[in-house]
């Protein structure tokens, strides 16, 4: 088997440490998930993710505020008198228990 340093000569030294650190053959020696997460070579990573985190708050547009009931604006439209709906005075439209008998059809 070939060294890793031979293996890949364009990597670098933190990337090259983090590689021998998770590929060690005895399972004691390897580096945990903590240590790894803390290994240098994500060190970069942090520094992009974080600025990228301080131009999210700067750039994030602010909260507005809550909306609050007006007392006489209706936010929903109300039917008036609508020729769309049939007038129900008619008598077939009621049973003699004064229910309303009237059926939509099907669509």
């Amino acid at each position: 088997m070939e060294p890793l340093e031979i293996k890949f000569p364009t990597i670098s030294y933190a990337a090259l440490a983090l590689m021998k650190g998770c590929l060690h053959m005895d399972p004691t020696e390897r580096l945990t998930c903590e240590q790894l997460l803390q290994h240098p070579y994500f060190d970069s990573i942090r520094e992009v993710e974080l600025g990228r985190e301080r131009e999210r708050s700067i750039t994030r547009k602010p909260n507005r505020p809550p909306r609050r009931h007006v007392p006489g604006l209706q936010y929903l439209p109300q039917l008036t008198s609508s020729n769309l709906l049939p007038v129900l005075d008619n008598k077939k439209y009621y049973c003699g228990t004064r229910k309303l008998n009237y059926r939509f059809p099907n669509i």
